[in-house]
């Protein structure tokens, strides 16, 4: 996204804000909410919620659950936050070279339900 900031900032007489001015988490947020994102297209997010707090998440889970009830707009994105993965609507796919650990029949929004579920399956894959 640097590079992008970058560009923007040299090409001055838009409404952007300086993003280089701003932390990680608000200018990914900033540039969300310029509107580039408001309209059809597919959009490909690499973990998102990194560098955002956890009130700044809660933001980024409205913006793309608006974007996601946009049938013109499609959303893809690499997460390793079950916040993210909960989103309504979500269609989640793991790309692991082995089995997952969840029980079959299973389903993200089963281990979103409670702490206690996401923590026995970080606790069972080993990633936490």
């Amino acid at each position: 996204m640097h590079g992008l900031f970058s560009y923007l900032e040299d090409r001055p007489g838009g409404a952007d804000p300086l993003f280089h001015e701003l932390s990680h988490g608000e200018s990914f947020l900033a540039m969300l909410a310029s509107g580039r994102f408001a309209d059809a297209g597919f959009f490909v997010l690499d973990e998102p919620e990194a560098g955002l707090s956890f009130e700044s998440l809660l933001v980024l889970v409205g913006l793309l659950a608006e974007l996601a009830a946009d049938p013109r707009a499609q959303v893809l994105l690499a997460t390793h936050s079950p916040v993210l993965a909960a989103i309504p609507g979500a269609t989640c796919c793991s790309s692991t070279r082995t089995d997952s650990p969840r029980p079959p029949g299973r389903t993200w929004r089963w281990w979103t339900t409670t702490a206690v579920s996401w923590v026995r399956l970080c606790s069972s894959c080993g990633t936490c």
